[in-house]
């Protein structure tokens, strides 16, 4: 855990440091599209949503659940993922 937080505050660094030399050397000629109120609030559970709660609910899973059964798990996702099982969801056959 400790180095995915050094690589995502490396990455935020060096991102930081290309925004900084791309604003004093290029002119810019158009404003940036900034989310609109309404929006601010759905950013905030994406983030929320797929970066901290997810990768908790990972490890807390990957900890507490056997191989085996993870396998199993992962097959069966596999399967009806092939088969095309959930086209509500939008995931549609791969073959």
């Amino acid at each position: 855990m400790v180095l995915a937080g050094l690589l995502y505050a490396g990455s935020g660094a060096g991102l930081a440091i290309v925004q900084l030399l791309r604003f004093s050397f290029i002119q810019r000629t158009e404003p940036n599209a900034w989310p609109s109120r309404g929006d601010w609030s759905w950013l905030a559970a994406a983030i929320l949503a797929g970066g901290i709660v997810g990768p908790i609910l990972l490890m807390f899973g990957l900890a507490t659940t056997a191989a085996s059964t993870t396998s199993l798990l992962l097959h069966d996702l596999r399967q009806r993922l092939r088969k095309g099982r959930w086209p509500r969801y939008g995931i549609a056959d791969s073959e």
